[in-house]
């Protein structure tokens, strides 16, 4: 409370949200469209605080309370992130429109799978993708840049190198592997992927999964959001979803 930096925190964030109402309809939009998919789900209470800028836990869902850092949502241009240390690639997210984006993330995250992962990098890739393809479906008008949280260069430099980055995982026989050393440099936020030149984001592992996702989606019309996200596996996935950039 008496923390000057705190102080200015709490300041900053009342004149950013004046109150909670836009994004309270937002929230609402976005819940309606995952209980088309789980109607049996209830939501949770919600209630907004101060982290003392938390960037790695921004939004925390824990047994039927959600719970939301609004600190961390004051726009890529608060220059107290940048005094704070955030690193930049976190800085550009910590926007309005990337909140609703990551309560959805945090709820998609905490849907239970009744399949065992291998922790091999096909399941963790396929992970992330089924993460992504619940945004498609739970905030369906949103960019694909807030989804991912990349900008449109970085977007743009996936959608033109899709099919060296799953050659280049194929190539290094990296897509069953479990060596946590390589696989990683293709899951972590980053501010690019160390295996890919310059102007490449990070987790570019998050996007192929995505891909494959989306293709097998396409491609199997029948299966439920709750069957892809809690009963098939990885393998099923990939076998099933045709897919070759």
């Amino acid at each position: 409370m008496t923390d000057p930096v705190l102080q200015e925190v709490a300041l900053a964030t009342d004149t950013v949200f004046p109150d909670t109402k836009e994004f309270e309809k937002e929230l609402n939009d976005a819940w309606r469209h995952y209980q088309y998919y789980y109607p049996e789900a209830s939501v949770p209470m919600v209630f907004s605080y101060i982290s003392g800028l938390d960037f790695e836990y921004p939004i925390q869902l824990h047994e039927g309370i959600l719970l939301i850092a609004l600190d961390m949502y004051l726009g890529k241009d608060y220059t107290t992130y940048g005094e704070a240390r955030i690193p930049q690639y976190r800085i550009r997210r910590a926007t309005h429109e990337h909140l609703i984006r990551d309560v959805m993330m945090e709820t998609g995250n905490m849907i239970p799978s009744k399949y065992k992962e291998e922790n091999i990098l096909l399941d963790q890739i396929i992970e992330k993708g089924k993460l992504l393809y619940f945004l498609d479906a739970t905030l369906p008008d949103i960019h694909d840049t807030i989804k991912i949280g990349y900008s449109e260069a970085q977007l743009k430099w996936c959608k033109e190198n899709e099919p060296n980055l799953w050659a280049f995982i194929i190539e290094n026989e990296l897509l069953f592997s479990s060596d946590y050393e390589k696989t990683q440099k293709l899951i972590i936020d980053a501010p690019f992927t160390s295996y890919f030149p310059d102007g490449s984001p990070g987790r570019t592992g998050w996007w192929v999964g995505w891909q494959i996702v989306r293709n097998f989606m396409d491609k199997n019309a029948d299966v439920t959001i709750p069957k892809l996200m809690e009963e098939l596996t990885a393998r099923q996935i990939l076998d099933n979803s045709s897919y070759n950039p």
